[in-house]
């Protein structure tokens, strides 16, 4: 319960995966990667139900073991390569139309837990917003970040000349979406079908929890994070 309303965590995972196969269930740590997301979901007091979105009925039930009490069951046109996140929650709303807010937790960030999401939750009471979503810093700075020149293939600067020249402590910070937490009102989503906007607090998450599973590599260093620190 939060602020006088129930929420709905909702969990997209579907099948099929290019990078790693099966990758939504594949082992991390002696867990499948949704059972991850899928306990922060339970362990966080704010959440009052967590749906499983999916087109396998083998996610579906590995969800549900791990806790997961709402399933939806996907069907193809959500379920392709094409399909939106918006689409899938969309979705998600109509079936389970009674709840004032909502949280999207993709399998994807194992590293994110129940104190990220009720920290999130609390930072979108205290700035009085409709939504919020997770950042952490860029690994890539758009000051050392070039367009090539498709004629001459000379380098130019996205951010001008200027900012390669300042030592690195002093540039700027840039953040970019981390894809652990997509949060809010349900009726703000339903009417502007879109996960945040320009007036969208930011939920500021550490890099190395920012991890977002996308091939072999990134299963690896989540694994290293998880056992440096004994989970």
């Amino acid at each position: 319960m939060f602020q006088r309303g129930k929420v709905l965590a909702i969990i997209p995972a579907r099948s099929g995966s290019k990078g790693i196969k099966n990758k939504n269930i594949v082992d991390l740590c002696g867990k499948p990667l949704i059972g991850w997301t899928v306990d922060a979901a339970i362990k966080c007091d704010l959440i009052d139900d967590v749906a499983i979105s999916s087109d396998s009925e083998t996610i579906i039930s590995i969800a549900e073991k791990f806790g997961a009490n709402l399933r939806i069951k996907r069907p193809a046109i959500l379920s392709s390569d094409e399909a939106s996140s918006v689409d899938v929650i969309m979705h998600a709303l109509e079936l389970y139309p009674d709840y004032r807010w909502f949280v999207m937790l993709q399998p994807t960030s194992p590293l994110r837990n129940e104190l990220h999401i009720t920290e999130s939750f609390n930072l979108l009471k205290k700035t009085k917003s409709s939504n919020i979503v997770s950042v952490c810093e860029s690994k890539s700075k758009p000051n050392h970040i070039f367009d090539i020149d498709n004629n001459t293939k000379t380098l130019k600067p996205i951010l001008g000349w200027g900012p390669l020249a300042k030592p690195r402590q002093f540039l700027k910070k840039f953040y970019e979406l981390n894809g652990a937490i997509y949060a809010g009102s349900t009726s703000t989503f339903r009417s502007e079908k879109c996960f945040f906007g320009s007036s969208t607090p930011a939920y500021i998450m550490d890099k190395s929890v920012s991890i977002d599973i996308d091939d072999p590599e990134d299963l690896w260093a989540a694994k290293a994070f998880i056992e440096s620190e004994g989970c």
